[in-house]
């Protein structure tokens, strides 16, 4: 009785033993699994610079037409980690309006054997005007996508892509107009990326009571030499120097000054070749 006993429970811890060697690796390996999921840190854009736009925090890239590419440009920076073998990876730029006719655009591309990767090794965006398709001037949010019919990006952020013709313009504008530095990722940079007049924002400085104190105190040559460089991007030639000047000693406004420049054939072309609106 007692051999058949211990016959009995060798048998029954013998399979519990087998039962647990060929069953009870699925729980393991879940745990092991749940305790290293698939993460991405510190995602950026390389060459941006933070800024909170509207109560939104985005990183903000100057260009004019931008896509994907591999090998230049912005590198769009993180570590993933956690991965498993040939895992389907896709990031993209989606606009967070379609009202002005934006695409999506995606970049995919899977990570071989690494468990973990930098995302500059395989994600930049390049500028390029001529790709009609690509992604151009506005706000976006750029995902990171993991597993094949993935449709919640692991990690995302805010972008904003503006015309290097604004920055150029803007950045100008305030040095030369007011003498000082601004921060160029601003409203108005913005704006001139979005479509609107140049001339427009110009007048909108000169209206403001802040910039009208700054510049009475300036001289009427120191007015002109900033009117040129602020509006034209250049110093003043002798000709248009004594013409502005005379005016203004007859009594001209200074108001009329600007609206000269503004009006001028050297501004519409300027406005041209920076590729953005008069």
């Amino acid at each position: 009785m007692r051999k058949a006993t211990k016959k009995c429970v060798s048998f029954i811890l013998a399979t519990l033993i087998m039962f647990g060697v060929f069953v009870g690796l699925t729980p393991v390996k879940n745990v092991s699994a749940a305790a290293n999921p698939v993460q991405v840190k510190n995602l950026t854009v390389t060459g941006s610079r933070s800024t909170t736009f509207r109560g939104i925090k985005m990183q903000t890239i100057y260009g004019d037409i931008f896509q994907f590419d591999k090998t230049k440009g912005h590198s769009v920076s993180g570590t993933i980690t956690g991965l498993s073998r040939n895992t389907y990876i896709c990031v993209t730029l989606k606009p967070l309006s379609n009202s002005r006719g934006l695409n999506t655009i995606s970049h995919i591309f899977d990570n071989g054997n690494k468990s973990t990767i930098e995302l500059s090794d395989y994600v930049h965006l390049v500028g390029n005007r001529s790709r009609e398709y690509a992604i151009k001037s506005g706000e976006y949010t750029l995902g990171v996508f993991v597993g094949s019919g993935a449709t919640t990006p692991v990690a995302s952020m805010y972008l904003r892509i503006l015309d290097y013709g604004a920055e150029v313009f803007i950045e100008q504008l305030y040095h030369g107009y007011v003498g000082g530095t601004i921060d160029g990722f601003g409203q108005d940079a913005y704006d001139l990326s979005m479509g609107h007049s140049a001339a427009n924002i110009v007048r909108k400085y000169f209206e403001t009571s802040t910039f009208k104190n700054l510049t009475q105190k300036y001289t009427t040559e120191a007015y002109l030499s900033h009117l040129y460089l602020g509006i034209f991007g250049r110093g003043a030639d002798k000709y248009g120097k004594e013409f502005w000047l005379k005016f203004m000693a007859n009594g001209g406004p200074r108001k009329e000054v600007l609206e000269g420049f503004l009006y001028s054939e050297e501004f519409k072309k300027r406005c041209s070749d920076l590729n953005i609106a008069y």
